[in-house]
């Protein structure tokens, strides 16, 4: 069961990782350092707009963009690592070490 959780959390924080990727093209391309037209940076924007846009899109419902900033990013990258810690304080992984240490 504990390998279940490890799953989940490495998924998890795969997430936080391309989030944070996803952050970062967003505001280059905004800035014009990046082409989104280009051929690798398109292909690369494009899965993760199509990885993210489905997640945010029902936080944007509830939070509007706001003066062109889009709050629905970092509110659902705020709730992976929530979930996150949660998992490690809560979940089975938090009793883990204690009890592979024999505690």
């Amino acid at each position: 069961m504990v390998s279940f959780f490890y799953v989940i959390d490495i998924l998890l924080g795969f997430l936080e990782t391309m989030m944070a990727i996803y952050g970062i093209m967003s505001l280059l391309i905004f800035f014009g350092v990046l082409n989104a037209y280009g051929r690798i940076t398109g292909m690369i924007w494009q899965n993760l707009q199509g990885l993210f846009e489905p997640l945010m899109q029902p936080i944007r419902r509830y939070i509007p963009p706001y003066r062109g900033f889009d709050w629905s990013f970092l509110v659902l990258y705020l709730l992976i690592i929530f979930a996150r810690s949660l998992l490690r304080e809560y979940g089975p992984l938090g009793a883990a070490p204690a009890v592979l240490m024999g505690g």
